[in-house]
């Protein structure tokens, strides 16, 4: 919910820079609850607003979250830009 965090990921897309953003969801933005904050139903859903891939992965399964990340940097690193994950 932070505007510097918009910013961030936008200049990120706009210039296509090999970038991994990772947001750990704790169900609360800034104190308030996501739900108030965003209509978005993930946080990877909200890649498609700045032009980007979006990953959602299930926080609990090490192996999940390994491959993501190895996707998320061939991605990064094959020129395809940032990825939200």
């Amino acid at each position: 919910s932070l505007g510097e965090w918009h910013e961030a990921i936008n200049f990120a897309s706009v210039l296509d820079l090999p970038m991994i953003f990772c947001v750990e969801n704790n169900q609360i933005a800034l104190s308030t609850k996501t739900a108030l904050q965003s209509k978005a139903k993930s946080f990877a859903d909200k890649a498609q607003g700045y032009g980007i891939l979006g990953m959602s992965v299930f926080g609990n399964d090490i192996e999940e979250i390994a491959l993501s990340f190895e996707r998320a940097a061939h991605h990064a690193r094959s020129g395809l830009g940032p990825v939200l994950i």
